[in-house]
């Protein structure tokens, strides 16, 4: 159960050793067709199925009035700190057309004498996956007392209670505090980052989750990861089992027990969440899931590397690479040892003087590239077999020269 930072530090203490982007609809988000493989991964139960480029399920919460009840459930009170004042009634929990809106006020309700109401919403016994990408957009009131927060907790509890079962904050926020943590919690332990923010604005938070690494992004930037250690087990890496959704508004209980009433009431105001799921742990393959290139990565010494709505090989959205020396990676994680893949891709150049190629590098061999050749698409791939204890490569493609513009879409990569 998830308990207030005095807590967390008393469980490390136990073991001293150790773009902005503007609300879309589902048909906006339409590109391309979701496999039938990757609907067979969710794991979930009748959340809202939609088409897009890998994504097997959201909310976006466009309808005005209460929670989809075929998407979440209130959260249930308890005695833990987040939870203490959870109120299961639709004023705390509500879409006003855009956002789900989550609250806490002081609001004074017959029969229930609290000195705070909080939202909370989950899609537990609703949906729940293992492994994925999860996407978030959201903006929340920052002011003592206050405490937000994005989270995911297992659907069951095969490795017992917290923190043993595990628990993946995407975005947490206390009080009036600088950073959003992103933490993972196991057996005995927790570790925590402070990733920084635009604050008073809707921010970007994502997750990506393999069987091998927990990787976090902010904005489109990647802030901290968890490896699954050697020879793990479930007291050290309980992330194997499906996974809810939590999105609440606390307060008023463990690090936030002291409440500026003056600025009350608080909320947590959620545009969208997002999930996506692809067998090969590739994400974002297609360009299509947001305006940024996440979970990719830019480098850009001389060039930009940008996504845009032109020049697409299939949907609506391609990756292009203007100017110098610049390039595009994704770390991939939850690969095989020994295993042979193919990487491929669709790449084209705007004149046939533009350096342009895509690879493989960081899997335990050489770096293997294929040039891209022509003034339109053609598919280009190369193979590679990873190293006897590599679980993960880098994908990349690269533009190196400053003449031309190169663009690449509908990645691929698949186990021979």
């Amino acid at each position: 159960m998830k308990n207030s930072l005095h807590t967390r530090t008393w469980v490390n203490l136990l073991i001293v050793a150790s773009l902005f982007s503007c609300k879309k609809s589902i048909d906006q988000e339409q590109g391309k067709q979701l496999l039938p493989s990757q609907v067979a991964k969710s794991t979930g139960g009748s959340g809202s199925l939609v088409v897009g480029d890998d994504m097997i399920w959201s909310d976006e919460f466009n309808t005005a009035g209460g929670m989809n009840p075929d998407n979440w459930i209130f959260s249930n009170r308890n005695n833990s700190s987040w939870a203490k004042f959870l109120t299961a009634l639709p004023e705390y929990a509500t879409s006003d057309g855009n956002d789900m809106v989550l609250k806490m006020d002081t609001a004074l309700i017959p029969g229930d004498n609290i000195p705070y109401h909080t939202g909370g919403i989950e899609s537990r016994n609703k949906f729940y996956f293992t492994y994925g990408m999860v996407e978030v957009r959201m903006k929340f009131d920052e002011a003592t007392g206050a405490w937000p927060a994005f989270w995911m907790m297992p659907q069951t509890y095969p490795y017992g209670g917290w923190p043993g079962c595990g628990e993946i904050d995407v975005a947490e926020h206390f009080n009036t505090s600088n950073v959003t943590l992103q933490n993972v919690f196991f057996r005995w332990y927790n570790t925590s980052h402070g990733a920084s923010y635009t604050k008073n604005a809707y921010n970007r938070y994502v997750v990506v989750w393999t069987p091998t690494a927990i990787r976090f992004f902010v904005n489109g930037k990647f802030t901290t990861a968890v490896n699954r250690p050697a020879n793990s087990t479930w007291e050290t890496w309980p992330y194997d089992q499906p996974c809810y959704i939590i999105l609440n508004q606390s307060g008023g209980a463990g690090s936030t027990s002291t409440v500026d009433r003056t600025k009350l009431p608080f909320h947590n105001r959620v545009d969208y969440v997002r999930v996506y799921q692809s067998p090969s742990y590739l994400f974002n393959a297609g360009f299509e899931y947001s305006a940024d290139l996440t979970p990719w990565a830019a480098w850009q010494p001389a060039g930009t590397v940008s996504v845009v709505n032109t020049d697409a090989n299939s949907g609506t959205k391609a990756i292009r690479l203007q100017g110098g020396e610049c390039s595009a990676e994704q770390l991939i994680t939850g690969l095989a040892p020994n295993t042979t893949y193919t990487f491929g891709g669709y790449g084209k150049k705007s004149i046939a003087s533009a350096g342009a190629s895509i690879g493989v590098k960081s899997y335990g061999g050489t770096a293997v590239g294929a040039s891209i050749t022509g003034t339109a698409y053609q598919q280009h791939s190369v193979t590679f077999t990873t190293g006897a204890s590599n679980t993960s490569a880098i994908v990349y493609i690269y533009k190196n020269s400053s003449s031309g513009t190169v663009y690449a879409d509908d990645f691929y990569l698949s186990e021979q």
